[in-house]
């Protein structure tokens, strides 16, 4: 990896490191602080870029300071945590804090920098005093005799060595003058030492080396010494002379930086997500793994977009451009190749890097979340399914009450066909278009009802919010009506971008909790009200208020939280708040709550307003029968023999019907006869679905396939939901009427 990805890569990562991080130019500028700076110090980001460093030291201490950084950037190098003088921070409060500082020269461009990673030690600082300044007086000692000098007579092997050499080796000159002092030579390098000083002194060969000595402490010590021979009046070499400088700490320095590199490797090769730095023309510059069917070269230096499916790149493009352009950092989540499969959903970070105070690149933190999504799908269906169940025994009142006129007119009807003579015809027609309004009624039920069961992956659309809270007042009308009086107030507004589903669990679960908020028998002292209106910003609200007991603001703190309730044990999860606030935020909306104790609340939802208009309501038909354009031959799939009688009796005024109740033998008939001009297939079926009878047709009998109308009671499946969704065939929800059913067919026959 060249440095260049490197360093970006740390500066893109140095906001999410503990210690303080401070950049600081040359004079002292502050050029950039990260989180825990703030924190440590009490400014924010804005008051400390730019000031000057001396702000985070003590006043007494500034001049000391300001002296020491213009040495440091005269002579800049590596220091490690702790190493120097003892150091103290001041906070912005004025209280000082104990603290250990590593430095580590930079550059911006042509400016020198420096980077200072600070550590509050207040608490170490107190056991370790002792310990911090024997190793700051070595630090200073060894800095002061960090040069040596040596010279060597070849003609009598008598050395002569500098007071500073003497006190980098750690001994005397009588023991470095002996044959001792090869002792010393670390084993691995003596060889190497003795083959350079015979070459030295047998041609006049200098040579540097890095070698390792043993001083008289005992402790080894690396040193580079340089050496150059020098000659005599007949060419013979007569002396070796050599510098020596000790770079332990620049070695120590050499090898943590290395071991810190391979380290951060190891961390970010093992990192659940993906950690990948591009540069501003949105090239890969680095990535910290890779997909099992890809391998590091294939994906370093190619576009970023090379590893996007096309439907994502726009809203990645628009992150990466912010990131470059505005240098702030955006959430969002795409979807992506991965480990799950092709569409696999990721939570993605993108945010700059910058060098030198100047963005060039952007780095993209991204986790894999499909997991988390389904278990937060399966939750929010949970979460559905438990609000419709809450509220089954109103819906089963909801039903039963039509079902008692559809089966009390019905009876009637057929007691008065017994006996046509008592009763006219007018009064037999009346009971029987009762019984009829009546089951059109179960049927609302029903589809209000299949509103809370589609699918997860239901796609978004534009949703008129009118429609879906008339469902959701149905639903809870029986919940509502024996507690308070409900009034509605819509006024125009644009649809949102959504799912029917979502926003009626969203809907549900406020009406739910503004009914149970009031006490029951008490209708005509309390009120729920439903409203739609535009906010200031051209957002839709919808509000649902109560006159109920209200909520301390305890309780409205906590209220979105998971698990958290206030309604006693067994009647409630505590989840439907928070997954209404998860579905909405997710919508790019917000929930808000104004509650008063004993007053009520009201629940405010808000969303964005979609751009494109909801799909037109389909114009209501004449009630009157058409008349075929020709008669045509019908054939009716349907596994209940009720079911195909009634179709039968339906339609045979129109066409010719023939009724078989299993998908195999439609299949016979159509292989047998083709002169059927429409087949009317019920969806789902023991034994072979209408899915199934469609794909052996389109195999076998290609020509009957644009000639199917399906109906069904809904589809329940995930695969019969995907099939209707793709096909693009006609279907007829059950129930339906002879106008529905003779429009459809007319498709067909024409």
């Amino acid at each position: 990896m060249t440095s260049v990805v490197t360093e970006g890569l740390y500066l893109g990562l140095l906001d999410a490191a503990p210690d303080a991080m401070i950049l600081v130019e040359e004079g002292g500028q502050i050029v950039f602080v990260n989180a825990s700076a703030e924190a440590m110090f009490g400014y924010a980001r804005a008051e400390l870029v730019g000031a000057p460093l001396a702000t985070l030291v003590p006043e007494r201490l500034r001049a000391a300071h300001d002296v020491d950084l213009a040495g440091y950037f005269a002579a800049p190098r590596t220091r490690a945590m702790a190493e120097g003088a003892a150091l103290v921070a001041r906070h912005r409060d004025g209280r000082e804090i104990p603290v250990e500082v590593a430095l580590s020269p930079a550059r911006g461009g042509d400016r020198p920098l420096v980077i200072a990673a600070i550590r509050d030690v207040t608490e170490r600082r107190r056991v370790l005093d002792e310990l911090a300044r024997s190793q700051r007086q070595l630090a200073a000692a060894t800095s002061l005799a960090s040069l040596g000098y040596w010279e060597l007579d070849v003609a009598t092997d008598r050395r002569t060595y500098s007071p500073e050499m003497l006190a980098l080796l750690g001994r005397d000159a009588a023991h470095v003058d002996s044959p001792a002092f090869y002792d010393d030579l670390h084993p691995d390098d003596r060889a190497v030492v003795a083959a350079a000083s015979q070459r030295a002194r047998a041609d006049g060969t200098g040579y540097r080396l890095e070698l390792r000595l043993r001083r008289g402490d005992g402790a080894w010590r690396w040193i580079e010494t340089a050496v150059e021979a020098r000659r005599g009046p007949d060419g013979r070499v007569t002396h070796l002379l050599g510098i020596a400088k000790d770079i332990t700490e620049r070695r120590r320095a050499l090898d943590d930086a290395v071991e810190a590199r391979a380290n951060l490797e190891a961390v970010l090769g093992a990192a659940p997500d993906f950690i990948v730095l591009v540069d501003r023309d949105g090239m890969i510059r680095f990535i910290n793994k890779t997909l099992p069917d890809l391998s590091h070269d294939q994906v370093v230096g190619r576009s970023w977009r090379d590893f996007m499916p096309p439907d994502q790149q726009a809203r990645l493009a628009v992150a990466i451009d912010h990131a470059l352009a505005a240098g702030e950092t955006t959430t969002l989540e795409v979807t992506g190749a991965g480990v799950a499969g092709p569409r696999t959903a990721y939570h993605t970070h993108v945010g700059p890097v910058r060098r030198g105070g100047e963005v060039v690149g952007a780095v993209l933190l991204s986790r894999d979340v499909t997991e988390r999504k389904e278990t937060e799908a399966q939750l929010i269906a949970a979460d559905r399914m438990a609000a419709v169940g809450a509220l089954s025994a109103g819906v089963a009142h909801e039903i039963n009450n039509p079902l008692a006129a559809v089966v009390a007119g019905l009876d009637l009807a057929l007691r008065h066909l017994a006996d046509p003579a008592s009763h006219s015809m007018s009064t037999i027609r009346a009971e029987v278009r009762d019984a009829r309004a009546a089951a059109w009624r179960i049927r609302d039920i029903v589809r209000d009802l299949r509103v809370f069961s589609r699918a997860e992956d239901e796609e978004r659309g534009p949703v008129e919010l009118r429609e879906v809270l008339e469902s959701t007042l149905r639903m809870a009308r029986n919940e509502i009506r024996h507690r308070a009086r409900l009034h509605t107030d819509y006024q125009p507004v644009p649809p949102v971008i959504a799912t029917e589903s979502r926003l009626g669990q969203v809907f549900l679960n406020l009406v739910i909790n503004a009914a149970q908020a009031l006490p029951e028998g008490h209708a005509d002292a309390h009120e729920i009200r439903v409203a739609t209106r535009l906010d200031d910003d051209g957002r839709v609200v919808v509000e649902i208020a109560d006159t109920g007991s209200g909520m301390t603001a305890e309780t409205i703190d906590r209220m979105f939280t998971p698990f958290f309730t206030t309604k006693p044990a067994g009647q409630g999860t505590g989840l439907g708040l928070a997954i209404c606030q998860r579905i909405v935020t997710g919508l790019g909306g917000e929930i808000t709550v104004t509650s008063e104790v004993g007053k009520g609340s009201v629940f405010r939802v808000h969303l964005p307003a979609a751009e494109a208009p909801a799909p037109a309501a389909v114009a209501a038909r004449s009630r009157v029968v058409p008349a075929a354009a020709r008669r045509g031959r019908v054939l009716v799939v349907d596994d209940e023999p009720i079911v195909g009688r009634a179709v039968r009796r339906l339609i045979a005024g129109h066409h010719d019907v023939v009724v078989v109740t299993s998908a195999a033998d439609a299949l016979l008939r159509l292989a047998a006869d083709d002169r059927f001009d429409a087949v009317l297939c019920d969806l789902m079926m023991p034994d072979m679905t209408g899915m199934e009878l469609f794909a052996e047709v389109q195999q076998r009998l290609p020509a009957y396939t644009e000639r199917f109308v399906f109906m069904t009671g809904g589809p329940f499946t995930p695969m019969a939901r995907e099939f209707l969704d793709t096909l693009g065939k006609p279907c007829l929800d059950k129930p339906f009427d002879a106008i529905e059913l003779l429009d459809a067919l007319s498709m067909r026959i024409g």
